[in-house]
């Protein structure tokens, strides 16, 4: 990976997406590695199918094993949770939900392989499901934390592909093409993400003068260090990108 010393900023800012199934909330969660708290928006319902497709309730102790699982997620003992989302896949073992939840678990434990397979067979029984665009994103980070970085830009591309403006996709994706060493790529996504938000706009301008850096564009790279300096007058990447930035230009003016 990078050892560029401003590149941290870049890393922390990955934004992940966990899902967890719940039988209350119908929606698939987004969950991050970046400098905030895991965002889970609620788990997706754990259902089952009757001979004609009807959906049905699961019952009474597939119920009750989900919501312990899920609540075990919530209170962070995702080893636990793991534990009751595997009694629960005993019996509804073709249930999506339950395999995206276990692999949110697993990815939050660091068992990053784990999870990948895990996402995988939640995805052969839910291939093509509009909601799949949160295990495509989950997916690409486990890929991403386990060194596949080409992977994992496929995986935020088949994310994309379900939800084009998905910014936690289009942050990753940044982010990873960065790593890459992809810098011109990082930057188109990074001002994508710059479009269509504010939210975490210093550490994507940062990321952005970060790539300007490595690009040797050092005039653009002092603007955006500039910029994040404006917002965050403390920020030491900055400060430090900026003092790097300045000292590259004066040396290629010297040349």
């Amino acid at each position: 990976m990078n050892s560029n010393p401003g590149f941290a900023t870049v890393v922390v800012s990955l934004i992940c997406v966990l899902v967890l199934s719940v039988s209350i909330v119908t929606s698939e969660a987004i969950y991050s590695f970046s400098a905030t708290s895991p965002r889970i928006s609620g788990p997706e319902q754990a259902i089952s199918k009757g001979p004609k497709g009807v959906v049905i309730a699961g019952n009474a102790t597939l119920t009750s094993l989900i919501k312990k699982a899920n609540a075990l997620y919530i209170a962070g003992e995702y080893k636990d949770a793991i534990s009751y989302y595997d009694k629960a896949l005993v019996i509804q073992p073709n249930n999506a939900s339950l395999l995206v939840n276990k692999g949110n678990a697993l990815s939050q434990i660091g068992n990053f392989t784990g999870a990948i397979k895990t996402y995988d067979q939640a995805l052969v029984i839910r291939p093509n499901s509009s909601n799949n665009f949160s295990i495509f994103v989950n997916r690409g980070n486990a890929l991403f934390q386990s060194g596949k970085l080409d992977e994992a830009v496929k995986s935020y591309d088949r994310a994309l592909a379900i939800k084009p403006n998905l910014k936690n996709a289009i942050t990753n994706k940044a982010n990873v093409l960065f790593e890459l060493g992809n810098y011109t790529g990082a930057i188109i996504y990074y001002d994508k993400a710059l479009s269509m938000t504010s939210e975490n706009s210093m550490i994507l301008i940062n990321s952005k003068a970060h790539a300007l850096f490595e690009l040797g564009n050092y005039t653009g790279a002092i603007i955006y260090y500039d910029k994040v300096l404006s917002i965050a007058p403390g920020s030491a990447s900055a400060q430090e990108g900026k003092y790097r930035a300045v000292l590259a230009l004066n040396n290629s003016t010297k040349k």
